[in-house]
């Protein structure tokens, strides 16, 4: 007889309560195992530095889209694509981050998850990456108020962009 059993005896449970017990403590543990979901991200880069975006946070990626630029004075706001329909601008996500424009134009255009419709310009994408929730880790030390985490990708950390913070710092810096 298995030890778990017994001691399950011991305590003067029946076969039904002890297999009633059994099934309780199986659903108990199951949220446990839940937790390690693995979480899809975007591996990508700013210049030469490694970042990481969470994939539920984007709605779409497209390559190679003509980019008509806008006189603005926002220097991050780099001009509109036309996407299903919709004249969408686009911002330079290294800009945002706070890096120098880029003189080559951008390939890639993610655009994010949610009721605004916002384009980021993206240097280069390295990977689509699935790692363990454990992987991710809170960031310390960050001057930005949307880089809250970090992930461990082999021998990098990544500093993983929430986009929606990003989009909401953005709005606030609308006159």
């Amino acid at each position: 007889m298995p030890r778990r059993a017994e001691g399950l005896r011991r305590l003067g449970l029946t076969p039904t309560e002890q297999l009633a017990r059994e099934f309780d403590r199986i659903f108990a543990e199951a949220p446990r195992a839940a937790a390690e979901r693995e979480v899809p991200l975007l591996a990508l880069r700013v210049g030469p530095d490694p970042y990481a975006v969470k994939v539920t946070e984007l709605s779409g990626i497209v390559v190679d889209k003509r980019l008509v630029p806008l006189p603005s004075p926002r220097r991050e706001l780099l001009g509109v694509i036309g996407h299903r329909a919709a004249v969408v601008p686009v911002y330079s996500l290294g800009a945002l981050l706070g890096y120098p424009l880029s003189e080559v134009a951008p390939r890639w255009f993610m655009f994010a998850a949610g009721p605004d419709t916002v384009a980021l310009a993206v240097d280069a994408l390295d990977a689509h990456l699935k790692v363990a929730t454990s992987a991710i880790s809170a960031a310390t030390g960050s001057r930005q108020p949307f880089l809250h985490e970090v992930v461990s990708d082999g021998d990098l950390r990544r500093p993983v962009i929430r986009i929606a913070d990003l989009i909401s710092t953005l709005k606030a810096k609308e006159p």
